[in-house]
């Protein structure tokens, strides 16, 4: 980078952003949208409903109908993360937890971690 005139504000490269941009893209098909619904087409809905029901219960199901949303958008159940592990990236950088946090509250909650995060109040 130049250095600036005095008055004038340096142009600065987006060479950081670009990368970032280019990592994003490469991931996608394994830990986002893309991921969830290659997932989905190889679930069994009928298994995939009763785990929601098991693990989320009716009334966050019910509120994300409400905006028209499935509950394995929002709520990762056994049999989504069975299909693809990756998946857990999604729904960590949905609930907006650090790799940390969404493991320490997982071991500290048991094998239901990541669900309680993503239904306690807080989250």
């Amino acid at each position: 980078m130049r250095k600036p005139e005095p008055g004038r504000l340096p142009v600065l490269q987006p060479n950081l952003q670009l990368s970032f941009y280019h990592r994003l893209q490469a991931i996608e098909s394994l830990h986002l949208q893309p991921a969830l619904e290659t997932a989905l087409r190889k679930l069994d809905l009928r298994a995939l409903d009763r785990e929601l029901a098991e693990y989320v219960g009716q009334k966050p199901l019910k509120r994300l109908a409400s905006f028209g949303l499935r509950g394995e958008v929002f709520f990762p159940v056994p049999c989504i993360l069975e299909a693809n592990p990756f998946l857990l990236g999604y729904y960590r950088l949905l609930l907006g937890f650090s790799q940390k946090e969404c493991y320490t509250r997982a071991r500290s909650a048991g094998s239901s971690g990541l669900r309680t995060a993503a239904t306690s109040p807080t989250a």
